[in-house]
């Protein structure tokens, strides 16, 4: 072994050994700092032994590790922007509810007369009630559109796992898919006995698209509501036309009627204002909210295990953002030294070895911070290399 990898070999068989000292590298890393989970681990080991028998023009190793992180990092990603959002719902759904609540406190506290209170507050707190059920109602819709979207994701793995269940089983029963051992056929009748029938798999994909596009809807039915009761707040220029206000009901025009009242209001004024404020801009904030949970979910896809490994592990802000910061590091490490296995330049082993590891060691590199855990990573992946060869 040490004898070949001083010598000067065919390109394409230097290229492999080179990714495969990459790859296994970076396995050891991404092992012990617990970066990928165990199914992917096990994926990406089970694919280092192609490497060797791979004889056409297939996507390499390497670009399958880095493709597996960047699923993780934008797994990791999507997590943060879902829990982001519904958080914001959440946070604006309760203070504009405590500022109704504070509203109401302050004017049992300062009576105000009884033509403030039919001329605007009586109307204005009516209003408020009103807008805080629409909101409230909102947000019970959007956490349900979460649910329903979760459980489709849940729905069309499951299927998609049948579907290639049983189509490796197919191939395996056809001799078009060729293993030097059992690992494959073991890992499809594993599939194969927790998996659903593929029937009953399709039956639960498709009623999860259902239910997941009726939660849509009620949504969208709630953000309609939100936008036509916003309308008595807007400004009259700034208003919908398609939406009709009714003059008792035109909080715009009331508040410059509650500007021209007397003293005993002076108290409620700016509070009232910091309200209508609100309301001018529920509408656009909860229509916002809903496009970003909608963008946030199309990349839930393949990766919708891993998201809900991140769900369940969200308790750990702090170590999670660390990790993810490893991850996006090691996507560079790797998309850098996947070019050192072409460097015509690096004519043996050696060469190339000492290449890596300088690259590995880059003082100023974005992955500086895990050259300590990386060197040694290497050292153990060209023991292993020695081995296998």
């Amino acid at each position: 072994m040490l004898c070949l990898m001083s010598e000067i070999i065919d390109p394409a068989k230097a290229s492999r050994l080179r990714e495969a000292l990459i790859t296994l590298t970076a396995i050891h890393y991404i092992e012990e700092q617990a970066l990928l989970d165990a199914a992917q681990l096990a994926d990406a080991k089970q694919s280092l032994q192609a490497l060797f028998l791979r004889t056409s023009g297939a996507e390499t190793m390497l670009r399958r590790l880095i493709e597996l992180l960047k699923i993780k990092r934008n797994v990791q990603n999507t997590f943060s922007k879902i829990s982001g959002t519904i958080g914001a719902v959440r946070r604006s759904v309760a203070t504009m509810g405590e500022r109704v609540d504070n509203l109401r406190r302050l004017i049992q506290r300062s009576p105000v007369s009884a033509e403030a209170h039919a001329e605007f507050i009586g109307p204005f707190l009516s209003f408020s009630m009103l807008f805080l059920k629409k909101i409230n109602a909102f947000e019970k819709a959007f956490q349900q559109y979460l649910a329903a979207r979760e459980q489709e994701a849940r729905a069309q793995t499951i299927f998609r796992l049948a579907h290639e269940s049983r189509e490796r089983l197919r191939q395996r029963l056809t001799g078009n898919l060729a293993q030097s051992d059992g690992t494959v056929e073991n890992r499809i009748r594993g599939e194969l006995s927790t998996s659903l029938n593929y029937g009953e798999a399709e039956a639960g994909k498709d009623k999860a698209e259902r239910q997941a596009f009726a939660a849509e809807a009620e949504v969208q039915a709630q953000l309609k509501e939100i936008h036509v009761i916003c309308q008595a707040a807007a400004e009259p220029a700034k208003r919908d036309k398609r939406v009709a206000v009714l003059p008792e009901q035109d909080l715009y025009v009331l508040f410059g009627v509650l500007e021209a009242l007397e003293s005993d209001v002076s108290s409620i004024k700016e509070p009232v204002r910091e309200l209508l404020k609100l309301y001018q801009h529920a509408d656009g904030m909860f229509q916002l909210d809903y496009m970003r949970l909608k963008q946030a979910l199309q990349r839930l896809g393949d990766g919708s295990g891993a998201y809900f490994q991140a769900k369940e592990e969200d308790r750990d802000i702090t170590s999670k953002r660390e990790k993810l910061r490893k991850i996006e590091t090691m996507i560079q490490f790797l998309e850098r030294v996947a070019q050192l296995t072409t460097a015509k330049e690096l004519d043996t082993f050696p060469k190339f070895s000492k290449a890596f590891s300088d690259t590995i060691a880059e003082p100023r590199a974005p992955w500086a911070h895990s050259a300590e855990d990386s060197l040694p990573a290497k050292v153990r992946a060209e023991a292993d290399l020695s081995t296998w060869l």
